[in-house]
């Protein structure tokens, strides 16, 4: 049977959540759908409050509360009150279904309410509510519609766009005047036409400008240019990886590569020399170079352009040398979760959510001996993406 989920009614002082065991709960739910924010409203403070009104001794039989009907009392249809009601039958209300063994500090990845005049969306510490006159309310919107709420946070603190960090004239993008070669405004057109915002696509080219490189910028361009992997949420991009069967490098064995895992070392470790195909650094490649490397788990890695360190110039430009990266999960399980069962997934999607991943149980299937033995190695504490991405380099 399926669960009921939260209800959310917002007024003009405050947001209410009403849960599904709620005495009045269908009854809210109908008044929503009509856009009757006010019918809801009175549904939920009135059973609400018969709830706690002490009972009375008498000797008819009580009717219990969760069995109520409580009805809302007519009102006089008034000019004033016709127009109120014709602004609220064009709002639109989004649900996110609530499983029951969810705890209360549950944040539904679509928590968000489309009205006539704004929208609202919850975070797991606060409600926010945001204008049409707000200078990024359409990515805000968009970002709420793909479950990217985080990326719908980062763009509401922005009040103002300022000057556009951001340019894209034909095969020309620049970043605060920084020139980048055309695969990067390739890279960029296809990302925004699979659902990019502005906050993603600005947080890449943000940490691509802080590459201290212009060589391995250069290597990059090429890397991308060739092997199509798709830039995230979080301003990163995605790429493939092979570990052993204990998931640790196939080099040292020092590095966990469980997912959730962080591998780094200083960037003056990792070898910037772009023509040498086998040295220092972690690897990183396209889906076709994989079996070059030995036997073991596929993974897909997270990384920062920030810490692109060399792309070797053979092997068709399949290869990367990082000085950070992050273990996002199992390719198995990133088919699985994306309903994306291609041979060579990352390139079908030139945009990724990564958020939605944070959600995911990237630990399923892993030997849970293999994870014990993993936590005693230098890396082996698990970190979230979030945490990751504050580290400076080392």
């Amino acid at each position: 049977m399926k669960a009921k989920i939260r209800l959310i009614i917002e007024t003009r002082r405050q947001s209410y959540v009403v849960e599904a065991s709620h005495p009045a709960y269908d009854e809210i739910k109908d008044a929503l759908s009509r856009g009757d924010t006010g019918g809801a409203y009175k549904a939920w403070r009135y059973t609400k409050a018969i709830a706690v009104v002490p009972k009375k001794k008498s000797n008819t039989p009580s009717i219990a509360p969760s069995k109520r009907v409580v009805k809302a009392a007519p009102e006089v249809a008034t000019p004033k009150k016709k127009a109120k009601a014709k602004a609220k039958a064009k709002t639109k209300v989004y649900e996110a279904e609530v499983k029951a063994e969810s705890s209360p500090e549950t944040n539904p990845k679509a928590k968000y309410i489309v009205s006539s005049d704004g929208v609202w969306f919850a975070t797991r510490k606060a409600n926010y509510t945001v204008r049409k006159d707000h200078p990024f309310f359409v990515e805000i919107r968009d970002a709420l519609s793909r479950g990217d709420t985080g990326g719908a946070y980062r763009l509401y603190m922005k009040k103002s766009r300022g000057e556009t960090r951001l340019e894209v004239k034909g095969d020309e993008l620049k970043f605060d005047g920084m020139v980048f070669a055309p695969a990067f405004a390739e890279a960029y057109a296809n990302a925004k036409a699979n659902g990019a915002g502005y906050a993603a696509l600005e947080a890449f080219f943000e940490n691509l400008a802080k590459n201290v490189n212009p060589i391995s910028v250069e290597a990059f361009t090429a890397f991308l240019a060739e092997t199509k992997m798709p830039i995230t949420d979080r301003g990163t991009f995605l790429a493939y990886r092979r570990c052993s069967s204990k998931y640790r490098d196939h080099h040292t064995g020092k590095f966990s590569n469980i997912p959730g895992s962080v591998c780094r070392m200083a960037r003056d470790r990792c070898d910037s020399v772009q023509t040498r195909t086998c040295s220092t650094g972690f690897h990183v490649c396209s889906y076709k170079y994989l079996n070059n490397f030995s036997a073991g788990p596929d993974l897909v890695v997270e990384i920062n352009p920030r810490d692109v360190v060399a792309v070797p110039p053979d092997y068709n430009l399949s290869k990367m040398r990082v000085s950070s990266m992050r273990i996002l999960c199992g390719l198995a399980q990133f088919r699985e979760k994306t309903n994306n069962h291609k041979f060579d997934c990352l390139t079908s999607i030139p945009f990724f959510a990564a958020s939605q991943a944070d959600n995911w149980d990237v630990l399923t299937g892993i030997d849970k001996v293999v994870i014990e033995e993993n936590k005693h190695l230098a890396n082996g504490e698990l970190m979230t993406a979030d945490e990751w991405l504050a580290l400076e380099p080392i």
